[in-house]
């Protein structure tokens, strides 16, 4: 599979665990989100 749609749906399953993770990090999660 192409790796846009891997990065989907791992984001998709990871959202919940990422959006606790964004809060925490604030500005960081920006850079995150931008890398996966």
């Amino acid at each position: 599979m192409p790796p846009l749609t891997v990065s989907q749906e791992i984001s998709t399953e990871n959202a919940q665990g990422l959006k606790v993770t964004i809060y925490s990090k604030g500005e960081k999660s920006r850079y995150g989100n931008q890398i996966y």
